[in-house]
């Protein structure tokens, strides 16, 4: 079988969007995290390398913008149809 994933959700200015886009996908029943909510070079355990957060700009806007979707091995096939679904229709 093959999936595709349509990326509207990302068409949409989807930096203006990543809050709502996860309440969206709460309600609908489908959790989602932030993977990295702190980049690693400015995590409290590499505060010593003295970085800024101005330093790594791309990887700032992935902090603040990035979403993880549920996704694992055994996920059954109609759940990862749903979360599919459920993207292409925000």
């Amino acid at each position: 079988m093959k999936m595709t994933v349509e990326y509207t959700a990302l068409k949409r200015n989807y930096a203006l969007y990543a809050k709502e886009f996860r309440e969206y996908l709460s309600e609908n029943g489908i959790k989602t995290q932030i993977h990295y909510p702190v980049p690693p070079y400015i995590a409290e355990c590499y505060s010593y390398q003295g970085h800024k957060k101005e330093e790594f700009p791309k990887a700032a806007y992935i902090a603040e913008h990035e979403v993880s979707l549920p996704i694992y091995a055994g996920m059954p096939v109609d759940e990862v149809e749903y979360v599919i679904e459920t993207v292409n229709r925000y």
